[in-house]
């Protein structure tokens, strides 16, 4: 990598390339190929931002565009070893699906294990002893979603559990699903919270309704989108209290003083 032509971009380039192949399936799971890794646009930005201070920057949609660009249309060559030619045409390639993109890692095999690293002419002992990598095992949360949408599936379930008094998991499947699409759609944490703290108002301790303050209810694409802008209809319509003019201590002398004068010499001053 280091001698390849991706060393000498901006640093937003290898950081999706790494996390692009960080991401990527080891072995054939749920419709995805080994090498190949479902995402979005979305999911790329949040996985590559990077902090500031306490500020949080992330790249925009037009910068990762660009990046996946430059993957689609350049082979991880060294520009040291011209004799490897053109025979890997891209690093990646693309494919759409619903609400996400399908990347396939070009030569993915050459990126994992030992069995493809040259070894010098001394050898090195310690690299042949090495242990192979361990292959990720799938769990009941995807594989692809990324550790950032993980805390915040945890914080957002123990939010609503808290405010409810109930006990969903944040590990469910369809909870995990539904709370990853909306954040993969470039939904905000505070916005996950609004649609609850909207429902909770309106719902709890109605017989009828409680029973709909759960995941699957609120965060469902369509409801969730008609509960948002319920609550920014309010946020909007809710003035801030009026603050009444008072009036300083000098300013109440000189009016106190103004009424003294006027009762002892009538309303004629």
């Amino acid at each position: 990598m280091i001698e390849s032509e991706i060393w000498e971009k901006p640093p937003l380039y290898i950081k999706v390339w790494i996390y692009l192949l960080l991401s990527a399936q080891h072995s054939d799971y749920k419709g995805l190929k080994r090498g190949q890794v479902r995402t979005s646009i979305p999911e790329i930005i949040e996985a590559c931002k990077w902090r500031v201070g306490a500020r949080v920057e992330r790249p925009t949609k037009d910068q990762v565009y660009q990046v996946l660009e430059f993957l689609r249309g350049k082979a991880m060559k060294s520009e040291r070893r011209p004799h490897e030619g053109n025979a890997r045409a891209t690093m990646i390639t693309t494919t759409k699906a619903t609400q996400a993109i399908i990347v396939t890692i070009s030569n993915y095999a050459d990126y994992q294990g030992q069995a493809t690293s040259e070894s010098n002419d001394e050898g090195n002992v310690d690299s042949s002893t090495n242990p192979p990598r361990k292959q990720r095992q799938p769990d009941n949360i995807n594989n692809n979603v990324n550790n950032d949408n993980k805390e915040y599936i945890v914080e957002i379930v123990s939010y609503l559990n808290e405010k409810v008094g109930t006990n969903y998991s944040s590990k469910t499947k369809r909870t995990v699903e539904l709370i990853s699409g909306r954040l993969n759609d470039g939904r905000t944490m505070e916005d996950l919270k609004k649609v609850i703290d909207i429902k909770v108002e309106e719902w709890l301790g109605n017989d009828k309704y409680e029973k709909y303050l759960r995941p699957n209810t609120l965060f469902t694409p369509t409801n969730f989108e008609n509960y948002l802008n319920q609550a920014n209809r309010k946020r909007r319509n809710k003035h801030p209290p009026l603050e009444l003019f008072a009036p300083s201590n000098e300013e109440v002398s000189i009016l106190d003083e103004i009424y003294r004068r006027r009762n002892e010499t009538g309303p004629t001053e």
